[in-house]
């Protein structure tokens, strides 16, 4: 059994299609380099880029889409809890 310092949390932004939905989080073991199965955390398009403020209490996306607000090559940012 690993120890709980050893599993670092990873979330995984993907361009949305068919079988992609948003957001995916798995566990890695630091030591193994054993990778969890990706589990859906949040729904989201095309989340790109990702990044946690400094207490982790928040997990911020850079959505590429195409149209945000009616303004053409635009994008957003997403904030999940």
């Amino acid at each position: 059994m690993s120890n709980p310092s050893q599993i670092q949390v990873i979330y995984i932004g993907t361009y949305c299609g068919e079988r992609s939905k948003g957001i995916y989080v798995s566990e890695i073991d630091m030591l193994t380099g054993e990778l969890t199965p990706p589990k859906l955390a949040a729904e989201t398009r095309n989340p790109t880029f990702l990044a946690t403020d400094s207490k982790c209490s928040f997990l911020y996306a850079a959505n590429e889409i195409e149209n945000y607000g009616g303004k053409k090559d635009s994008g957003s940012v997403s904030a999940f809890p």
